[in-house]
């Protein structure tokens, strides 16, 4: 019995790793519902740091790379506010956006906001692992990764991913909020 107790606690602290690096959820229901969930389950582990989030004009998907790469600079960020901004609060904003100058490929862009009012980051500092982690999920994308921060003002995290032509075309985005 004792080692089937150890064998079961072991499996349960293995589904929570393999799930924070993949939420088992992804791809099963739609993206701004598993960013949400995310946003309020951070919330809850730190409630002294409300979390705002609200979303725009999401498909329900924009496949398994641009959805994971969502979620993981979510995660990131709102850990690196959590672990060192001492914020008194903080937001997530995701949009999709079809009014931009269309290019062959990529006829939208999400963006995604992270935010916080805290001391700031200097910018100047050589990125952790998290932070170039995100930087280069992004630009794998074709996307763009900014950190904007004011010392004593907050830090501000932008995040813009084309969409491809063929995952915007799937579905007319309508607008959510969460």
């Amino acid at each position: 019995r004792e080692m089937l107790t150890m064998i079961e606690g072991l499996q349960s602290i293995n589904r929570s790793i393999l799930n924070r690096l993949r939420p088992m959820a992804l791809g099963q229901v739609p993206v701004v519902e598993l960013l949400s969930a995310l946003v309020g389950e951070r919330a809850g582990q730190h409630p002294e740091l409300p979390i705002a989030f609200s979303s725009a004009g999401l498909l329900p998907s924009y496949g398994e790379s641009i959805d994971l790469t969502l979620y993981r600079c979510v995660q990131e960020g709102l850990t690196n506010i959590a672990r060192h901004a001492k914020a008194k609060r903080a937001s997530v904003t995701i949009t999709h956006r079809n009014d931009l100058a269309c290019t062959e490929d990529n006829a939208a862009q999400l963006t995604l906001t992270i935010a916080d009012d805290g001391r700031g980051i200097d910018t100047h500092v050589q990125k952790g692992i998290g932070m170039q982690g995100m930087q280069e999920r992004v630009q794998a994308l074709g996307g763009e990764c900014r950190f904007e921060a004011t010392a004593g003002k907050g830090t501000l995290l932008r995040i813009h991913i084309p969409v491809p032509a063929a995952i915007s075309a799937q579905s007319t985005p309508g607008s959510s909020r969460a």
